[in-house]
């Protein structure tokens, strides 16, 4: 683990009492969800780490206790999750079948590129491709989050 990426990542996101982590080990099947403090996340990377699992940090601010759509109080991106077409979705996708996922992430890029003049990047996400478009982060109420996500 590289303490100074962490930290830097953690930097990129805001300042917040507690991350949203998820963590997955696609070699057992073990899952890791819960709130923890900087401290507590640097101190279990590590571990996770070396157990094999791959750690995903909430970007978009939530309420802790709600790791929801419906717990975004602060949105910093917009993301599409391209996955791969594989045939059995229990198992992990084939590095071709990422790279196809990639295509059309890259497709979907340049459009929202050209059309909307926006800045997005891509990452892998194990089964597919992630595009992030990171922006100004916006606060958004409670009573306006349920209309806007009763909406999408």
């Amino acid at each position: 683990m590289n303490k100074d990426a962490v930290e830097i990542y953690l930097a990129m996101i805001g300042q917040r009492d507690k991350y949203y982590i998820t963590a997955r080990n696609f070699g057992n099947g073990g899952l890791i969800t819960d709130w923890f403090t900087k401290e507590e996340l640097l101190e279990n990377l590590p571990q996770w780490e070396a157990q094999g699992y791959t750690v995903w940090a909430s970007i978009n601010e939530l309420e802790e206790g709600n790791a929801t759509i419906d717990g975004v109080k602060r949105y910093c991106d917009l993301w599409f999750d391209i996955d791969s077409k594989r045939k059995d979705k229990n198992k992990p996708a084939k590095p071709e079948e990422v790279l196809e996922a990639r295509e059309r992430a890259n497709k979907l890029r340049a459009f929202l590129q050209e059309r909307f003049h926006v800045k997005c990047f891509l990452a892998t996400s194990g089964n597919g491709i992630h595009i992030h478009c990171p922006f100004e982060c916006a606060e958004v109420p409670k009573e306006k989050r349920e209309q806007l996500n009763a909406n999408l």
